[in-house]
């Protein structure tokens, strides 16, 4: 339940306290049935001494229990990517997509190549940071079309025989997907 609801005038971190416990009190619940808090950078939130989530931790304490601290989920996508060292996948998939779509020609042949397979898509998604998820999960559906048309054009793509890498595709396309997902429904 939001607690900004509960609030008329201000968002000062007490404020924001006095809500949450007023709401709790409103469920006959207490601190110790707060297990996580999520938040945002806002100060009024992350305030070392006088912080929401410091308060709240505060108050958890006094109960023995412990809380869990979350910065805002959708943020942590970035981090979490960098941490997993997906280049060798990524560096791959660009670098053919780039191929396919670099030239208009090697473009038109290759929808024309998709049409003529009865391919589930008519292209390819470039690439984007903002529209890197969809990429990968077109580039991961395309996988045996693209494998054929970089081998007639002599462009071969070794990876795509790679059961190792094809399971790190498959795995950073699924975590992709699930982000974006998460990143919809928040």
């Amino acid at each position: 339940r939001n607690v900004t609801m509960l609030l008329k005038d201000t968002t000062k971190s007490r404020d924001l306290y006095e809500a949450v416990k007023n709401m709790l009190k409103q469920f006959s619940l207490s601190f110790v049935n707060i297990c996580d808090i999520a938040t945002d950078a806002a100060l009024a939130m992350v305030g070392k001494r006088e912080g929401l989530v410091q308060l709240i931790d505060d108050a958890v304490a006094t109960q023995n229990s412990h809380l869990m601290k979350y910065y805002c989920i959708i943020h942590q996508e970035n981090p979490c990517a960098q941490a997993l060292k997906v280049d060798n996948v990524m560096q791959i998939v660009i670098k053919a997509v780039n191929f396919i779509g670099a030239k208009r020609l090697n473009h038109c042949q290759f929808q024309e190549f998709l049409k003529s397979m009865d391919a589930d898509y008519s292209n390819i998604i470039y690439f984007s940071e903002v529209k890197s998820r969809q990429m990968l999960k077109r580039f991961y559906d395309l996988r045996h079309e693209i494998e054929l048309f970089m081998v007639s054009k002599t462009k071969f793509v070794p990876e795509l025989d790679d059961e190792n890498w094809l399971t790190d595709l498959a795995f950073l396309v699924d975590l992709t997907t699930h982000l974006n997902e998460l990143n919809m429904n928040l």
